[in-house]
């Protein structure tokens, strides 16, 4: 009973033994109700989880407020060494927590925990996360297949009637439809900035009239593009902040 379940692995980031425990007992009320795994690891200092950080969570709870360094100084230094991990800010204060857009946040809590509230964010979360793990894009290149997780895919780019998959881990060519492409990574945040580009945009990094700062590119967007695009991102930002 149970060795099937999927496991995700969850960090707590808090100080405070209560609020701490009132969290964990939500996310056991939730694995139980959903019928998965969370193992979690808790950490009263960002020191604690930082020192020694490996890439191994799916999620972070991270207090905002916190003895040592404040959540938000943490996260910074978090993303120098984890792109992809999903943070979640638990905080007093509202306010700050809006602010996670530089970190690329998920979502924020604000205390006192309310199961309800959180119960909605794990439920985009998991869904979220599940994205991350099952999609992959195989391209045929000139030197064979090459299987491309879409959460290292930066942007596709088409001239004339090539395709170049821009990633994390370099470029690859294939030939083929950008259009086919875009109806398959429109519902997991991706759009077109003009009609050479498809972006992910989850890194999207500025944007102006003229064009956005995707991972170190910049690319131009259209005329044609511009109020798409723009709500897109805005789109974007507003589910993961």
């Amino acid at each position: 009973m149970g060795e099937n379940k999927i496991t995700y692995n969850v960090a707590i980031v808090e100080d405070n033994e209560n609020d701490c425990k009132t969290l964990i007992q939500s996310l056991k009320r939730y694995e139980q109700e959903k019928a998965l795994n969370f193992h979690i690891s808790t950490y009263v200092t960002a020191s604690n989880f930082l020192d020694d950080y490996k890439p191994v969570f799916d999620v972070v709870f991270m207090d905002i407020e916190l003895p040592d360094f404040d959540g938000m100084s943490t996260s910074k230094k978090l993303r120098q060494f984890d792109k992809n991990i999903e943070i979640i800010f638990v905080t007093n204060m509202a306010q700050f927590a809006t602010a996670g857009y530089e970190v690329n946040a998920f979502d924020f809590i604000v205390k006192p925990i309310s199961y309800i509230n959180l119960k909605s964010k794990l439920d985009r979360l998991i869904n979220k996360i599940s994205l991350k793990v099952d999609t992959i894009i195989p391209v045929k290149t000139s030197d064979g297949l090459v299987s491309i997780p879409v959460m290292q895919l930066l942007y596709i780019e088409v001239i004339k009637h090539k395709l170049i998959f821009h990633t994390t881990f370099g470029d690859f060519s294939t030939t083929g439809s950008l259009y086919k492409y875009e109806q398959e990574l429109k519902p997991i945040q991706f759009s077109r900035c003009n009609s050479c580009y498809l972006v992910n945009l989850r890194y999207v990094k500025s944007i102006n009239k003229l064009e956005t700062v995707v991972g170190n590119q910049r690319l131009k967007i259209s005329y044609a593009k511009r109020k798409d695009f723009r709500e897109d991102v805005a789109s974007y930002l507003s589910r993961n902040i």
